[in-house]
């Protein structure tokens, strides 16, 4: 078992290169776009975004969690692994299809009785149709890590995003298309890519889909459509009362701060990659399970802070090079914002009891009950606050995530902790937090510049001394 581990890492090293790549290329393209927008433009694109994934929650339905969590059960044949992959893409375009025609109407719906003003009806409606390549390419992709298809994997990736930019920023600058030409880049930039992924599907894809199959991935996978919908609302909130309560440009201001602060989620989402599809694996075949991800949630948790704390200290002086002043500072929220990303990111440990135990629907409840919260908490917060009360709100609903996670987890099917060392952990985390906040309150020169990057080498040789640094998969 400890090959295997050790065998992890390549995994983790290809995928954590795709996203940051792939996100770098993202983060690279956003100081042009701000340019080329306005703050009200910028957040409008926030918002259909924020829709699009809406309707991407039903189109999926849960089949990709529905695939890898029955992939490993069934018996370890090709043909019966096959035909839960093909019951899945298949389920994945029938209900895409379905989706788009009924959000169609609804949009339409809602014009003629004037609830609709997200932006003009035709590019509303070319964000939806994105759904259905997005969700086809997404669902391969997830096959691919199933398949061990690191390169592959890393090969749409990047790619997707380079022609998805290349296009958008083309009909942006060139032709003057506005948001109508940012979303046209999204569905060519995902088209272009669905050959390569219909490619590594074609073994496993069947000319006549196994209905029977398809319910059973349903049937587990529908609650994820809950738990998506309270993510996406945990998620997203902030910038929906930022839009009722305040303007359209501080929407535009806080998506910008919480695309800055993802660059916290490469750590989060190259190890989800690569460990997701592995963990129920472990389950099955190591009885001390339960202490060893006890002692990769310390390492993760390690990980995330100390991303966090380099984005959080770096991020005024990458304002200050790259965004035009109508932007201007958003550092103290961005670094809330950075350490929140950090601890959302241990959700996908602390919840997993749930997943060990098949109870996608206690997943459903318990995110549901922190995304009731996250309205009440983001409401108050913006409504005194701003910006920063936004910020300060998806920070604490993170927070109540991952602790609500933990606590059904440990109720249903508990995992084996160092409490000492979590306690010390937390309380370690608060301070550099307060640091990284004082920090930011200086005003940007070369001197602060130097004194926060020796901060960040003293926590980094901090962290490393203390064993938290060391192999992420790595245990005792």
């Amino acid at each position: 078992m400890a090959i295997f581990f050790r065998l992890s890492i390549a995994p983790i090293l290809v995928y954590g290169a795709a996203e940051a790549l792939a996100r770098g290329l993202n983060l690279l393209a956003l100081p042009l776009l701000t340019h080329f927008f306005s703050v009200s433009e910028y957040g409008q694109i926030a918002l259909l975004t924020s829709l699009v994934g809406m309707v991407g929650l039903f189109a999926n339905c849960g089949l990709s969690n529905a695939a890898h969590r029955f992939y490993f059960d069934a018996p370890a044949n090709e043909s019966c692994r096959n035909e839960i992959i093909s019951a899945g893409f298949f389920g994945v375009v029938f209900l895409s299809g379905a989706s788009i025609v009924l959000s169609i109407g609804i949009i339409y719906t809602a014009k003629s009785t004037g609830l609709w003003n997200i932006g003009q009806i035709p590019i509303a409606l070319l964000a939806i149709v994105s759904v259905m390549p997005l969700q086809i390419l997404q669902y391969g992709q997830d096959v691919m890590r199933l398949y061990s298809a690191h390169w592959r994997y890393f090969f749409v990736a990047v790619f997707r995003n380079i022609v998805v930019i290349s296009i958008a920023l083309a009909l942006v600058v060139y032709f003057n298309t506005g948001v109508l030409g940012y979303f046209i880049g999204v569905i060519l930039g995902n088209i272009v890519l669905l050959p390569l992924v219909m490619f590594g599907l074609n073994k496993a894809v069947t000319r006549r889909p196994n209905s029977i199959q398809i319910k059973r991935l349903v049937r587990y996978g529908y609650p994820f459509i809950f738990v998506g919908m309270a993510q996406l609302l945990i998620s997203s909130i902030d910038m929906w009362m930022l839009g009722m309560l305040k303007s359209d440009a501080d929407v535009g201001f806080y998506s910008i701060g919480i695309k800055l602060a993802s660059m916290v989620s490469f750590v989060n989402t190259a190890f989800s990659l690569a460990w997701s599809p592995q963990i129920l694996r472990l389950q099955a075949e190591d009885q001390n399970y339960r202490e060893k991800v006890g002692q990769i949630l310390i390492r993760l948790i390690a990980l995330l802070v100390f991303a966090a704390a380099s984005i959080s200290i770096l991020v005024p002086h990458i304002f200050t090079l790259f965004f035009p002043e109508e932007y201007g500072s958003l550092t103290v929220v961005v670094s809330t914002l950075s350490f929140s990303v950090a601890i959302i990111g241990t959700a996908q440990i602390t919840g997993l009891g749930m997943i060990f135990e098949k109870r996608s629907d206690m997943i459903a409840k318990a995110t549901w009950i922190v995304a009731f919260i996250s309205v009440v908490t983001s409401a108050t917060m913006v409504s005194l606050f701003g910006l920063l009360g936004a910020a300060i709100s998806n920070l604490t609903t993170s927070l109540t995530l991952t602790l609500v996670y933990f606590f059904v987890t440990q109720r249903i099917h508990s995992l084996v902790f160092n409490k000492k060392e979590i306690i010390n952990l937390i309380f370690q985390c608060a301070v550099i937090f307060t640091t990284c906040i004082i920090l930011n309150l200086f005003a940007n020169s070369t001197l602060t510049l130097f004194g926060k990057l020796s901060c960040l080498i003293v926590l980094f040789v901090w962290l490393y001394r203390k064993g938290k640094l060391s192999n992420i998969l790595q245990y005792k």
